[in-house]
This record gives structure tokens, C-alpha cells and sequence, in this order.
């Protein structure tokens, strides 16, 4: 799927890998914090790993947000 809108997305529980173009696999578990700015083409294929559900935190980004953490 595609991301609605650009956001950060912060896991606070829970692992995934994140499948991203190319093919590319990005884990990510509790304390993991990812920008997300696929909002168009094919998007990325998010795989719940392990028992636990994976509890996350979404922050939209204001349109022209740079993104940028610790500027």
C-alpha cells in the first residue's frame, strides 16, 4: 500500500519488516522511527512479525515539511 500522507511513523511495540521498492527489507521494532513518504506508485508491503501486535504512533507532516529530525 501506499502511505496516506507523509508521516513519521514510531513503533512503540512489536517488530515488522517493511518490504520497499526494490525489493529492499527494513526491520523495524520498538523505538524505530520512519519517515514515510511513498504516497504514490507501488507503494511498500509492511509483514507483522512475532506474536506481539505492533503498536505504533503516526505524526502527518503540514504539506512542504521538510521532515527532517533534529534540524
Amino acid at each position: 500500500h501506499v502511505g496516506p500522507r507523509r508521516q513519521f511513523v514510531i513503533t512503540l511495540s512489536g517488530r515488522a519488516e517493511l518490504e520497499v521498492a526494490g525489493g529492499k527489507k527494513v526491520a523495524v521494532g520498538a523505538g524505530h522511527i520512519n519517515l514515510i513518504e511513498d504516497t504514490t506508485g507501488k507503494g511498500h508491503i509492511t509483514h507483522n512479525l512475532g506474536p506481539d501486535d505492533r503498536i505504533v504512533v503516526t505524526i502527518p507532516l503540514a504539506d512542504g515539511a521538510i521532515g527532517a529530525v533534529g534540524r
